[in-house]
């Protein structure tokens, strides 16, 4: 059955994590609005792209981000162990 973003006691619609000594990612399927089409699912990598360059660009050195857009608030935070991604109502 795999993990859904609704396991979690805090209003997380979705999240990516990675460790990075394996490679390794989790990250539960998609089923709730807004990201049960085409369009949500296409917002919702748009967003953790620009989070991810903002925490992996060359110029700075940020290892924690909050960031609200229209319709998500997005918390990363990257270390020398894991990456994650969460994506908050």
């Amino acid at each position: 059955d795999g993990i859904t973003a609704n396991l979690c006691m805090a209003p997380v619609r979705h999240f990516i994590y990675r460790d990075c000594r394996s490679g390794g990612v989790v990250s539960p399927s998609i089923a709730a609005a807004p990201y049960d089409n085409a369009a949500g699912w296409s917002a919702l990598m748009k967003h953790y792209q620009i989070i991810y360059d903002e925490l992996h660009s060359p110029i700075g050195q940020l290892k924690l981000i909050y960031r609200q857009f229209s319709v998500d608030t997005i918390i990363a935070w990257v270390n020398e162990k894991f990456e994650i991604y969460v994506i908050l109502e």
